[in-house]
C-alpha cells in the first residue's frame, strides 16, 4: 500500500514540476502602470497584498510561471517557485503523512493567495496554475485518507 501510495505521490509531484514551466496568469501590464508616476512607484498594486514589483517586466503582457513572479505581503516577497519546494516534500508523505499534510497545505495556501492577488489585477489563469492547483489538492486528499488509515491501524493501548 506504501508504493502505491508513494507513486502517487511523486506523480503528483512531477506534475507540480512540469505545470511550473507553464504559465500560471497573464495580465496586461499597461492596466497596472500610472504614466503620471516615475518608475517604479508607478504600479498601482495593493498596499499589503500584491504581486511583487520584480515580477513584472513591462511589456505589452506578462506572463507568470512558478520561475517568474510571486506577491508580497507586506514587506515580504515570496517567491512563486517555493511552491515546487513545497511539491518535493510531498512524496516523504508516504512514510511521514504529517509532513506531506504540511507542505500540501502550505503550498494551497501560496496558490490561493497568488490567486486573490492575480484575480485582483485581472490576470487570466493559465494551465500551469490549474494543474497545480488540482495536483496539490490531490496530494492532500491522498495524504488525509494515508493518514488516518495509518492511526486505525494501529493497536489501540487498553
Amino acid at each position: 500500500m506504501r508504493l502505491t501510495v508513494l507513486t502517487t505521490l511523486l506523480l503528483l509531484s512531477a506534475v507540480i514540476l512540469a505545470a511550473s514551466f507553464l504559465p500560471w496568469a497573464s495580465l496586461q501590464s499597461a492596466s497596472l502602470i500610472d504614466p503620471n508616476i516615475p518608475p517604479p512607484e508607478n504600479l498601482n498594486l495593493p498596499a499589503k497584498l500584491g504581486v511583487a514589483n520584480g515580477a513584472f517586466m513591462l511589456g505589452p503582457s506578462d506572463t507568470f510561471t512558478a520561475w517568474q513572479g510571486g506577491f508580497r505581503l507586506g514587506i515580504y516577497a515570496i517567491p512563486n517557485w517555493i511552491v515546487v519546494l513545497g511539491a518535493l516534500l510531498i512524496p516523504l508523505g508516504a512514510y511521514k503523512p504529517v509532513i506531506g499534510i504540511t507542505a500540501a497545505l502550505f503550498g494551497l495556501i501560496h496558490l490561493t493567495i497568488f490567486a486573490v492577488t492575480m484575480h485582483s489585477l485581472g490576470a487570466q489563469f493559465g494551465i500551469g496554475y490549474i494543474a497545480t492547483l488540482v495536483a496539490y489538492l490531490a496530494a492532500l486528499i491522498l495524504l488525509i485518507q494515508h493518514f488516518y488509515r495509518d492511526r486505525r491501524s494501529l493497536p489501540s493501548s487498553n
